[in-house]
């Protein structure tokens, strides 16, 4: 049985919550919002605003929430575990089966004197008509919630009313960037920074709007179309699409790989043949090709030590209008570097003929003055 009261400002939120799927109900049923001791059941799953699934009370969308971040018990069965699917069918996380005191996969659930899970009980029942999770808070003072919230993780908080805001206990997936489409289409990754995602070289941001809000699942656009058409030959020449390099990523998933190609410039004409490849790798004599939007690019770059390195790199299709106005405003900048150099060392030149002129010419009037004094 669930509690509500009143935790943060304006929030809603539950000391006790109750999952309840029924077995052979249809998954594709969702709300956004669960009341107070009522299960989730009938095969329901929430689906906060935007999309954006939420655990507890919270604020419902002001329009019907799709189904693109899901909680659900495994609708394979068998199995006491809970999946955060994507779309309904791209699985980015497993909760992994109860051991009769957690998950496997939440090693934190497990309680211990010196830790603050122990003011918590969890239990998961697995009947023959229904399965549910149901956790209940000891101390009733204590105000807590579960939510996934625009990461795409879900986290166990708790109210701290010394701090005046939430403390996170655990989140699962632990890596942000293993959230499946976190960043959206067209965007990289970067574990532990401060704003994990980032469009591309040749895109910007498709709605800054629900960028700023925290939201990056839309991804890029990109800035200039590709100069392909529907047979798959340029316009002209001067129109050939190329490739920006990023090293030290970890390649997306959904590639297609090429196995007859053996050089890098094969694997880069192979994907210029065809107007959906958007990017190409090229490693230990395979070709990998993607097609489409570009999703889950991660950079690796200052990944190490954490068992995330990578030293693979991917090439980015992009317009030849990004390479030549790059290329001109480099000669721009080069040909005014020129102009300075050239400025500078007329004026320096000038400055040592105008002083020798001077020397030699004092150097004639002494000369001459020693001149006159030996004839008088």
């Amino acid at each position: 049985m669930a509690t509500p009261r009143r935790g943060g400002p304006g929030s809603l939120v539950l000391l006790g919550f109750v999952f309840l799927l029924t077995k052979g109900a249809d998954p594709s049923r969702a709300d956004d919002t669960v009341a107070a001791g009522r299960p989730l059941s009938g095969g329901q799953s929430l689906v906060s605003k935007r999309a954006k699934f939420r655990l507890g009370f919270f604020r419902p969308g002001t329009r019907p929430p799709a189904p693109h971040r899901r909680f659900l018990l495994d609708p394979r069965g068998g199995t006491s575990q809970y999946l955060l699917n994507w779309n309904s069918s791209q699985q980015y996380w497993s909760s992994g089966n109860w051991t009769g005191h957690s998950f496997t996969a939440v090693p934190e659930m497990m309680a211990s004197d010196a830790s603050p899970v122990s003011q918590y009980s969890f239990g998961y029942v697995d009947g023959a008509e229904e399965s549910y999770f149901v956790y209940d808070v000891k101390d009733e003072a204590v105000v807590t919630r579960f939510l996934v919230d625009v990461t795409g993780q879900i986290k166990f908080l708790t109210w701290a009313q010394a701090a005046g805001g939430w403390v996170q206990f655990w989140a699962e997936p632990k890596a942000q960037c293993d959230v499946y489409a976190l960043c959206g289409a067209f965007a990289v990754c970067t574990e532990n920074a401060v704003t994990p995602c980032a469009c591309l070289r040749g895109f910007s941001e498709r709605s800054s709007d629900e960028w700023r809000q925290g939201d990056r699942t839309s991804g890029c656009a990109r800035n200039a179309h590709l100069h392909c058409s529907s047979d798959g030959s340029v316009h002209k020449k001067d129109d050939v699409d190329g490739f920006y390099t990023m090293p030290n990523v970890r390649l997306p998933q959904q590639s297609v790989t090429t196995a007859v190609i053996t050089s890098i410039r094969e694997c880069e004409l192979a994907c210029l043949a065809n107007c959906s490849c958007t990017a190409y790798s090229y490693s230990d004599r395979t070709c990998s090709l993607w097609y489409g939007d570009l999703v889950n690019l991660q950079d690796t770059t200052s990944a190490a030590g954490t068992g995330r390195d990578g030293r693979t790199s991917i090439s980015i299709r992009l317009a030849a209008s990004e390479f030549s106005a790059t290329t001109s405003g480099t000669w721009k900048k080069k040909k005014l570097l020129v102009t300075g150099l050239v400025v500078v060392a007329a004026t320096v030149l000038l400055t040592l003929l105008v002083f020798d002129a001077g020397s030699l010419l004092s150097q004639y009037n002494d000369t001459k003055e020693a001149d006159v004094e030996r004839t008088h």
